[in-house]
């Protein structure tokens, strides 16, 4: 079908992923856009307590948020698998059993969230005088959970398939809506916290019905029909072994993440605002290692898929090398230019002063990440998704968050000292995923490539 993106598999592979890989990076930058929009139009227009409110709403959401990063991610390489073995069957039941499950799951997910939010506002510890804020835009977010849950679902089909331009749009579109209904509910109708949510949930809702109908009528070169929206046992399976492990990552690193900053908290206000700076600062600067490390997981599944593994092992040389080589750069911009990154987000000079001084070595952990992301998403394409958990957390919980509270417990302890614990993690898992590569992987017949010869051997049979 005309539809493959036949650069994934033949030609160059730098160019191949390079070419997926900078519309992502450009969706990414948008989703940070627009999850801050709502943190900025707020705290301009509305009271400080809807800004707690939203803050206190987000991080909630937020856990919703990373299990869900981590299955769909089940869903990008289930349906790379099947696109590069050019198996329309395989790819009707994967969209039809990622769909049915993605239902599923919005109901285990939503119906909770409403049934507790006053309980999760209270754990969260919401100041007094923003509970109400809180809870509404958390109330608000949780009935919203269908349009959140589909509009990364269709997006992640799509990439999946070999597309990552279209996603991109529907992003924008996303984020223009945002903006536009942040200012007219919060500036004009002064919704607060509960505008800002309602804004969210509305822009995604919208940017779901367009994704939604790309999928079935123009993504695969052939109409989903109704009929295919039932639950296939081995699409299942394979969806929940990538995906399951990966969302487990995604949720327990982002509680460590807590832990951390719960540790810096204790330090003094200034530190504890730098700590929040700098991890801004520290998402920007490894988007680009992101956005390879997803180019690297669909490429690698298309080429597994193709029965093309030297080409998938090309693909993740080649990602490595180009992260890295960023890494470097952004590394050696936040080194020497550090106080001008945290200048454009605050201007208090202490707040300034501490985030250079954790820039200077959390930094160096953009290099490192350059090897881990996109060996993380290349096992999971090879269907060794549960090591690269397994290594993600063991480095975290054991190397770490123990570093952490280790080096926030020296006298005179700053965050250049904390900022140490994230490269000296990184580099852990380096050594594992090393190990595990050339002592494992690469003596074995992968799972993936197993999976394509039994998608082969399905296709010849129909």
């Amino acid at each position: 079908m005309s539809t493959y993106n036949e650069s994934l598999t033949q030609g160059s592979v730098a160019k191949g992923l390079l070419k997926f890989a900078i519309p992502v990076l450009l969706a990414n930058i948008l989703q940070i856009v627009y999850s801050t929009t709502d943190l900025i139009i707020v705290g301009r227009f509305a009271t400080t307590a809807d800004v707690s409110g939203v803050s206190t709403g987000s991080m909630t959401m937020g856990i919703l948020t990373m299990a869900m990063v981590g299955l769909v991610m089940g869903v990008t390489v289930l349906i790379g698998h099947m696109a590069g073995a050019r198996d329309e069957t395989g790819i009707r039941r994967a969209v039809g059993t990622s769909i049915v499950f993605f239902i599923l799951f919005t109901v285990a997910a939503m119906i909770p969230l409403i049934a507790l939010n006053h309980w999760l506002v209270d754990v969260m510890n919401a100041p007094p005088e923003a509970v109400a804020q809180s809870r509404s835009y958390l109330l608000i977010c949780s009935a919203g959970t269908p349009f959140i849950v589909g509009y990364n679902l269709f997006g992640s089909m799509i990439r999946g398939f070999g597309d990552s331009k279209t996603p991109l749009k529907f992003v924008g579109l996303s984020c223009a809506i945002n903006v536009i209904l942040d200012y007219v509910l919060i500036r004009w109708l002064h919704m607060g916290a509960a505008g800002a949510a309602v804004a969210t949930v509305a822009a995604q809702g919208v940017s779901l019905v367009f994704s939604a109908i790309h999928v079935f009528r123009h993504t695969f070169g052939f109409r989903l029909q109704l009929r295919d929206l039932r639950i296939h046992g081995p699409s299942l399976r394979r969806l929940l072994k990538v995906g399951v492990p990966q969302s487990l990552q995604e949720v327990l690193v982002q509680i460590s993440f807590m832990i951390i900053t719960a540790l810096i908290n204790r330090m003094g206000l200034a530190q504890s605002a730098a700590g929040g700076v700098g991890e801004k600062i520290i998402i920007y600067l490894t988007m680009p290692s992101a956005a390879i490390s997803s180019s690297v997981a669909t490429m690698a599944s298309h080429c597994l898929g193709a029965g093309k593994r030297s080409r998938a092992e090309r693909c993740l040389a080649i990602g490595v090398f180009c992260a890295f080589c960023i890494g470097i750069v952004t590394h050696l911009v936040a080194r020497f230019f550090g106080a001008e990154l945290a200048s454009i987000f605050t201007k208090d000079r202490d707040v300034v002063y501490h985030t250079a001084l954790y820039l200077t070595t959390y930094t160096l952990d953009t290099m490192l990440t350059a090897f881990v992301f996109p060996t993380n998403s290349y096992l999971a394409s090879c269907g060794y998704s549960v090591f690269a958990m397994a290594h993600s957390l063991v480095t975290t919980f054991l190397v770490r968050v123990p570093l952490a509270v280790l080096f926030s417990r020296r006298p005179g302890a700053t965050l250049m000292d904390i900022g140490w614990a994230a490269p000296i993690s990184s580099l852990a898992s380096i050594v594992l995923c090393v190990l595990f590569l050339l002592l494992y992987v690469r003596r074995r017949k992968m799972p993936a490539e197993r999976i394509a010869a039994e998608a082969a051997e399905a296709a010849e049979a129909e």
